[in-house]
C-alpha cells in the first residue's frame, strides 16, 4: 500500500548550473545563481532548443513555511500561494525564457562589440541567411552591376572590370572572361589577389556611400530582393536576445472550521485533501478516494481541510521587450461547496466581494453593523443544500433554496436563507444532475442575445436549447454572464421587463413567486425512495444575524404514505397529508410542527389501526425521521380489535411514529398510565397501563414485522377477590404490508392482526373482602408461555394457602403438548406432623417428568462441568429450571425424570431444634442425585421449591456422567449476643 510521505522538494542548483547560463543573461547571473542554490522547486517543465539558440522553463519555488497571516482572535487567515496538494508550504509559479537567434550559428558573437554599421549589417545578413560567395555575386551582377558598353559583352565582364578597378589591380591581371568563366573562378581569383572575399569588395564597390543613410538604404535595397522583411529589424531581432520571467502571486481567505467546514462535492470528490505519494517518486500521485456527496470532510490532526476562498492572482513580469509589469485577475473562487458552521445547510458560493481591511468595511458590512476590523466575504446570491442525508430533491422542480445577501466572517453569518424560484433539473444518462430549463416556467428570455465568456469575448444564444447547453458547461449556472441589457417575458403575461445590469437581473430573479401548480419544493425523507415519506416547503427562510437565527419560517406538507386520510370522506385524496409549521436552528435542532383543527387529523394504517392526531411534530434522531404526536388510537368497526375494545379510544401523550411504520412512546418510557376496559373472554380486564414495540414473528411461512401494544392492568370480582394482572396481553398488527402485497395489489389485503396473551398473573381471595390471615382461601398463580410464536411450551405455577386450617400447597409446571411432554414439581405441608417418635414428617414433595430431564446443559454448561457447579448454580438444589426440554431432548431413549422428597424436623416446638429437608431424583438419562439440607435452632424447612431460605447445612450425591460426585457445605452463625 502506497503511504504518505514526507515530499522532497530539490534544489534549482541540480537543474541548472552556472556555467548553463547563457552570457546573454550577464546582468542577472549572478541573482540566477544565488537562487540555483538556496531555492527549492517542484512541477519543472522544461524545453531547449536543439541549436541551442532558445530555453523555456516552468516551475514552482518552494516555501518550506506555509505564507498565512492570521486575523488575531478569528481564526480567519490570509494565505499566499497555497499549494492544494501540500497544505505546509507555499508555491511560486515562475517561467523563465530565453531565445538568441545568432546563437544558432555563431557562438562566439558578442553584441556590445557590434556597432550596428550598414556594412555589420550587410555581413550579419549574410550569416544569418546562409547566402555563400557565388550566390552574393550572381546577386549583384544581377541587380547592381550596369551593363557594359559593348551589347555583345557579359555582364560578368563589366562586374570583373568593377571590383577589379575599386582594387587598383593592374588589367593585365584581370582575369579573362569567356564561356567557361565561373563565378567561384572569379572569387578565388579576388580573394588570391586581394586577401579579401568577393562580398566584401562588392558592398565597397556598389552599395558603399559618402552618406551613411545611403548606404543603409543601398544594403536594404539589397537584400530586399532576398527577404521581404527590412533587412535592419530582422538582424536586430537575430542579434539582440529576447528573455523573460514571470512570477504569479495569488491570495486567498481561509475560514476556520467553525465558519466554513468543506464538504465533498456532489459527485463526491475531494477538492482539499492532498493526495497519497507512492514510496517511488516515479509513480504518479493516487488522489483521494471518492466520499459521500455534500458532506463534511473530516480534519486531519492539524485541523485541515480548511474552505479556501482564492479572490486574485497577479502575474508580474519582467521582459527585454515590454519591460516590467503585471497582469491581475480579481477573479472570486471557492474550492469546493461548503457547511456553513455546523447548521448542515451547505452553500456553493459565488458572485461575492472580500473585505481583508480591518480599517475600514465594504458597504454590506457597514450597513449590517460590523465593526470596522471586520474581515469576511459578502455573498449576493448562491444556491443552498440542505443536509442531503435528510432531504432527497426531486429533480424537474423550479424552487431552490438560495442565499440572499449573506455575509460571512467575524462575527458569525448574517443574511437569509430562504425558497426562491430557479431552474429546473433532471439527472442525464451518467446519473449527473443537469440543468433542463432555465426559468421557463417563470419567463422566456427574448433572443437572441450575447454570453461574455472573456475579456471582449462573446458568445450568440440564439434560443433557450443553445442557452440550457451552455449552462451544463458550467460548474455551476449562476456563473453566466449576460451581456446586457437583455429582455424577458414573464410567462402568461404580454409584459416586457429590460435589465441593464447583473444586479437588477438577479434582483429580479430573487423576487420571482412560486407558481400556483408548484409552490411546494418536494423533499423525500428516508434511504428508501420508493416508500419514503415526503416533504414539501411552500415557505422556508431563515434569517443570520451576527452568527445567530434571527428568525424562522417554515411552512410545509408532509406526505405519509402507509397512513390514509380518514378526514376528507372516500372520495377525496386519502393521501396523509399533514401542514406543518416550524424553526430551523441548527444541524442539531430542526422541528416543524402542525396545526390541527380541534378534531385533529385521523388516519388509517393498513385497514388495522386508526391514529388520531391532536398535535404533531416532524423531527429526526439519528438521521431518522419521525412524527411525533399525541395521539388517540381506535380501531376499525368489524375488525377484532374493534370488537374487544368495543368503539374506547385508547389516549397516548406522546407517540412517535417512523417512517417505517414503528412505533415509540417518547423518552423509551416502558409503561404510559391509562385507564379504560379491555372485554377478555367472559371478564373484563381493567387496564392500567400500556407499553408499545415491534416484533418479528413467523406468519404463513413468511418473516412479517408487527406492532404490538400491550397491556397491563387486572380485575376484581366480588365476591371472591380475583385479581389478574395481564402484562403479557398483546394486540399484534403488521407494519409491512406495502412489501409483502404484489405490485400493483393493495397492501390493505395483505395486512394480519391478532391478540397474544403470554403471561396471566392470579391473586385469588375467598372471600373477596377478606384480610389474608381471615381468608378461607388464597390462591397465587401464573401462565407464561416464554416466547410466544416461537415455543409451544407453557410455564405455569400456583400456591394454595388455607390459613384457618394451616395447609400450604404450591406447583410449578412446564408443559408442552406439541411432542408432548410434561413436567410437575408439587409439594404440601401439614399443620401436624405425622409422629415418627421424636421426630415427624411436616411435608411431602413429588416431581414428575416425561421428556424433561435434569442436565447440566439446561443452565448453559457442557458435559466436562462438574455436578458440583450444576448444583450450585444458579441456585442451590434440585428446580424445575434445571430442566431440558423437550426440544433439547427429543433424540432421548425413554427420558423422564421422577422424584420424591420429605421435610422431617423434630416434634418440639415446631421443628426449631432440628429440621431435615430432603429430595431423591433419578433423571433417565442424565443423573441420580440426592438433595439435603439441615437447619438446627432456627424456623423449619418448607417444602416450597422457591423457599428463601438456604439450609445452613447441606449435602448432595449425584451420579452421571460415568461419575459419583459427593459434597457437604456449611454456613452457620450464632446469634452476636450470644443468646439460643
Amino acid at each position: 500500500m502506497p503511504t504518505q510521505i514526507q515530499r522532497y522538494y530539490p534544489r534549482l542548483s541540480t537543474l541548472v548550473t552556472a556555467e548553463e547560463i547563457p552570457e546573454v543573461l550577464g546582468f542577472v547571473k549572478d541573482g540566477v545563481v544565488f537562487l540555483l542554490s538556496q531555492i527549492h522547486y517542484k512541477d519543472l517543465q522544461f524545453s531547449k532548443s536543439p541549436r541551442g539558440d532558445a530555453a523555456f522553463y516552468s516551475l514552482s519555488i518552494v516555501s518550506k513555511k506555509r505564507l498565512a497571516i492570521e486575523i488575531p482572535g478569528t481564526g480567519i487567515a490570509l494565505v499566499i500561494n497555497k499549494d492544494w496538494e501540500d497544505t505546509g508550504i507555499s508555491v511560486f509559479p515562475i517561467t523563465i525564457e530565453y531565445e538568441w537567434k545568432v546563437l544558432a550559428f555563431l557562438r562566439g558573437f558578442n553584441l556590445s562589440n557590434f556597432s550596428f554599421s550598414p556594412q555589420e549589417i550587410y555581413e550579419m545578413a549574410l550569416r544569418a541567411l546562409n547566402i555563400t560567395e557565388e550566390q552574393a555575386m550572381a546577386h549583384y551582377i544581377n541587380n547592381f552591376t550596369p551593363q557594359p558598353e559593348d551589347p555583345n559583352a557579359p555582364t560578368l565582364e563589366q562586374y570583373v572590370a568593377d571590383v577589379y578597378g575599386e582594387e587598383e589591380i593592374d588589367p593585365q591581371d584581370w582575369p579573362i572572361v569567356n564561356e567557361l568563366t565561373t563565378l567561384r573562378d572569379i572569387t578565388q581569383d579576388l580573394y588570391a589577389k586581394t586577401e579579401k572575399y568577393s562580398t566584401v569588395i562588392a558592398f565597397t564597390t556598389y552599395l558603399l556611400d559618402s552618406d551613411l543613410n545611403q548606404t543603409l538604404e543601398n544594403v536594404k535595397n539589397y537584400f530586399k530582393a532576398l527577404i521581404p522583411q527590412n533587412i535592419e529589424a530582422y538582424i536586430k531581432d537575430i542579434i539582440v536576445p529576447k528573455f523573460r520571467a514571470t512570477l504569479l502571486l495569488s491570495a486567498g481567505v481561509e475560514f476556520p472550521r467553525s465558519i466554513l467546514q468543506p464538504v465533498y462535492d456532489k459527485y463526491g470528490n475531494d477538492l482539499y485533501t492532498p493526495p497519497t505519494y507512492p514510496e517511488d517518486e516515479n509513480d504518479p500521485p493516487i488522489p483521494p478516494p471518492p466520499g459521500p456527496a455534500l458532506t463534511v470532510i473530516p480534519p486531519d490532526a492539524e485541523g485541515f481541510p480548511k474552505v479556501m476562498l482564492s479572490f486574485g492572482e497577479a502575474l508580474f513580469y519582467a521582459d527585454t521587450q515590454n519591460g516590467f509589469g503585471y497582469n491581475m485577475n480579481l477573479a472570486i473562487n471557492t474550492s469546493s461547496p461548503a457547511m456553513i458552521g455546523n447548521t448542515g445547510l451547505i452553500i456553493d458560493i459565488n458572485n461575492l466581494k472580500i473585505d481583508l481591511s480591518d480599517k475600514e468595511n465594504i458597504l454590506e458590512a457597514d450597513l449590517d453593523g460590523r465593526p470596522p476590523e471586520f474581515m469576511g466575504v459578502y455573498i449576493e446570491r448562491s444556491n443552498i443544500y440542505l443536509p442531503t442525508k435528510w432531504f432527497k430533491k426531486d429533480t424537474g422542480q423550479t424552487l431552490a433554496i438560495t442565499g440572499d445577501h449573506l455575509i460571512i466572517g467575524t462575527g458569525g453569518i448574517s443574511g437569509t436563507i430562504a425558497l426562491r424560484a430557479t431552474y429546473s433539473t433532471a439527472i442525464d444518462e451518467e446519473g449527473n444532475e443537469i440543468v433542463d430549463s432555465y426559468y421557463e416556467n417563470y419567463f422566456e428570455i427574448n433572443y437572441p442575445i450575447r454570453i461574455k465568456i472573456g475579456e471582449n469575448q462573446f458568445l450568440p444564444i440564439n434560443s433557450h436549447g443553445e442557452l440550457v447547453d451552455y449552462i451544463n458547461t458550467l460548474s455551476h449556472p449562476n456563473q453566466i454572464k449576460f451581456d446586457y441589457p437583455i429582455s424577458v417575458t414573464e410567462t402568461g403575461g404580454t409584459s416586457t421587463r429590460v435589465f441593464e445590469s447583473e444586479l437588477e437581473y438577479f434582483n429580479f430573479l430573487g423576487s420571482l413567486q412560486a407558481l400556483d401548480d408548484n409552490r411546494y419544493m418536494w423533499f423525500k425523507l428516508g434511504k428508501n425512495e420508493e416508500k419514503a415519506w415526503q416533504l414539501g416547503f411552500e415557505r422556508f427562510d431563515i434569517t443570520f444575524h451576527h452568527g445567530q437565527v434571527e428568525e424562522s419560517n417554515l411552512h410545509a406538507q408532509l406526505v405519509i404514505p402507509k397512513l390514509k386520510n380518514l378526514n376528507n370522506g372516500d372520495d377525496a385524496d386519502d393521501r396523509a397529508i399533514v401542514n406543518l409549521v416550524g424553526h430551523w436552528e441548527s444541524n442539531e435542532d430542526f422541528r416543524l410542527s402542525a396545526q390541527f383543527l380541534p378534531t385533529g387529523l385521523n388516519f388509517n394504517l393498513f385497514g388495522l389501526i386508526n391514529l388520531g392526531l391532536q398535535t404533531a411534530a416532524l423531527g429526526k434522531e439519528e438521521d431518522i425521521f419521525y412524527l411525533e404526536s399525541d395521539t388517540k388510537i381506535s380501531f376499525p368497526e368489524g375488525t377484532l380489535a374493534s370488537t374487544l375494545f368495543g368503539g374506547q379510544e385508547i389516549e397516548i401523550p406522546a407517540l412517535r411514529y417512523y417512517f417505517d411504520g414503528r412505533f415509540e412512546i417518547v423518552g423509551g418510557t416502558g409503561f404510559i398510565p391509562v385507564n379504560f376496559t379491555l372485554p377478555i373472554g367472559p371478564i373484563d380486564m381493567s387496564v392500567t397501563g400500556i407499553h408499545l414495540g415491534s416484533e418479528q414473528i413467523q406468519h404463513n411461512g413468511i418473516l412479517r414485522t408487527y406492532n404490538y401494544i400491550g397491556f397491563d392492568g387486572g380485575l376484581s370480582v366480588s365476591p371472591i377477590g380475583l385479581d389478574v394482572r395481564g402484562n403479557g396481553v398483546k394486540f399484534y398488527y403488521t407494519v409491512d404490508n406495502d412489501e409483502i402485497a404484489p405490485a400493483g395489489a393493495n397492501p390493505d389485503n395483505y395486512g394480519h392482526s391478532f391478540f397474544r396473551i403470554s403471561t396471566i398473573e392470579v391473586d385469588l381471595i375467598i372471600p373477596g373482602d377478606a384480610s389474608p390471615s381471615a381468608a378461607i382461601a388464597i390462591i397465587n398463580g401464573s401462565l407464561t408461555i416464554p416466547e410466544p410464536g416461537i415455543s409451544t411450551e407453557y410455564i405455569g405455577k400456583i400456591s394454595v394457602q388455607l390459613p384457618k386450617a394451616k395447609i400450604y400447597g404450591e406447583a410449578n409446571m412446564r408443559l408442552d403438548p406439541k411432542y408432548p411432554a410434561y413436567l410437575i414439581d408439587a409439594s404440601v405441608e401439614f399443620p401436624v406432623p405425622i409422629p415418627l417418635g421424636p421426630i415427624g414428617i411436616f411435608g411431602f414433595r413429588g416431581l414428575l417428568g416425561y421428556r424433561y430431564v435434569a442436565e447440566k446443559e439446561a443452565i448453559g454448561m457442557t458435559y466436562n462441568d462438574r455436578w458440583y457447579d450444576y448444583y450450585m448454580a444458579p441456585q442451590r438444589g434440585i428446580n424445575v429450571d434445571k430442566f431440558s426440554g423437550p426440544q433439547q431432548t427429543e433424540n432421548y431413549q425413554n427420558a423422564f425424570s421422577v422424584g420424591l422428597g420429605a421435610s422431617i424436623a423434630t416434634m418440639d416446638s415446631g421443628g426449631r431444634l432440628a429440621s431435615l429437608r430432603a429430595m431423591m431424583l433419578l433423571s433417565i438419562p442424565s443423573v441420580f442425585a440426592i438433595d439435603a439440607g439441615l437447619t438446627i435452632l432456627s424456623e423449619r424447612l418448607g417444602m416450597a421449591e422457591d423457599d428463601p431460605r438456604n439450609p445452613p447445612f447441606y449435602g448432595f450425591i449425584m451420579i452421571g456422567d460415568d461419575s459419583l460426585e459427593v459434597g457437604a457445605g456449611a454456613d452457620y452463625s450464632i446469634n452476636r449476643k450470644g443468646w439460643i
